[in-house]
């Protein structure tokens, strides 16, 4: 096998340098990519995490509304029995 020329050997070293620059660029463009894709699942979970707690307060809300509903007319129902009860009493004296 024939020597390589001076020529032939900086053609070689200068290829292996294009190489080795375009291996190191794609190694850096997926470490950003490895960064970036971190960023947007810390992002989404933090995201799911204020909607899950929104809900969550939506919901306690909602249950704590539904229970007064439900027992207005059963406090107004307890003091209009206690008010005629009194009454009855006070007439009964008489």
């Amino acid at each position: 096998m024939p020597k390589a020329t001076a020529d032939e050997l900086i053609k070689r070293t200068t290829a292996r340098r294009e190489h080795l620059l375009s291996l190191r660029e794609e190694l850096v463009s997926e470490a950003d990519v490895k960064k970036q894709t971190t960023y947007l699942l810390d992002t989404a979970k933090t995201r799911a995490r204020e909607t899950v707690n929104q809900a969550a307060v939506g919901v306690l809300g909602q249950a704590a509304e539904t229970a007064k509903e439900r027992w207005k007319p059963l406090a107004i129902l307890a003091v209009s029995a206690t008010v005629c009860v009194l009454l009855l009493r006070k007439l009964v004296k008489k």
